[in-house]
């Protein structure tokens, strides 16, 4: 089997990035699965980070690096906008998406309200703008730009219209659900360790592990 996966970073950026290699790693082991990969070409890239797959370009011309790439299967991590998905519908090669976050599911992107920083749980709308979610940030002046309902709901719709959509729990599914993602597509994937089972024997039970980034849009503030 062929894989393309399809990731705007080239580079050890964060869980996203370690998730796929770990994929790629583990599918070429035991499956003699073969992987390429289509990144951003304005995104951030490492040499040491392409190795890892069999081939590696970055996009140019969608539709016509599918034809020629000619994968059996397609597997998007991160990718923006609406005309690049409905692209690689286009091609007709079963196409999976892994939703790692509520980027596409929140104008702030980390489903916290604004005044009282509770999660919320409720689909993108006319909540939204009582929680100053249009308003965004940017790195340079004016530092601040206007986030679009109408772009993030063309982009949702663009999405739906995959072969099937992975997520890595079923708070995730349920989200999904809400903003109208056909239930049927939805897979709920538990993310993984490679580490054996005895090495966590030796963990304090008193004690909480956490590995990521220290910023609330994690649950720092929950656990």
């Amino acid at each position: 089997m062929h894989i393309l996966w399809i990731n705007e970073v080239a580079d050890f950026t964060g869980g996203c990035e370690r998730y796929m290699l770990d994929c790629v790693k583990l599918l070429q082991e035991r499956y003699n699965v073969s992987s390429t990969l289509l990144y951003a070409v304005e995104g951030r890239n490492n040499v040491k980070f392409l190795k890892l797959f069999d081939a590696a370009f970055p996009m140019v011309d969608i539709k016509r690096q599918i034809n020629e790439i000619a994968p059996d299967i397609i597997y998007i991590q991160r990718l923006d906008g609406v005309k690049p998905i409905l692209d690689i519908i286009e091609s007709k090669i079963p196409t999976v998406r892994f939703f790692h976050d509520h980027k596409l599911f929140c104008l702030r992107e980390h489903k916290y309200t604004t005044y009282k920083l509770e999660t919320c749980t409720l689909p993108i709308g006319k909540a939204c703008l009582k929680c100053l979610g249009f308003v965004g940030k940017k790195s340079s002046f004016p530092y601040l730009k206007i986030n679009s309902l109408r772009k993030m709901k063309a982009e949702q719709k663009a999405n739906m219209k995959l072969d099937k959509i992975i997520v890595g729990s079923e708070y995730m599914k349920n989200h999904l659900i809400l903003h109208n993602f056909p239930k049927n597509k939805i897979i709920v994937n538990q993310l993984f360790s490679t580490k054996e089972a005895d090495a966590y024997q030796q963990v304090r039970k008193d004690v909480f592990l956490f590995v990521g980034q220290i910023v609330r849009g994690k649950g720092i503030d929950i656990l």
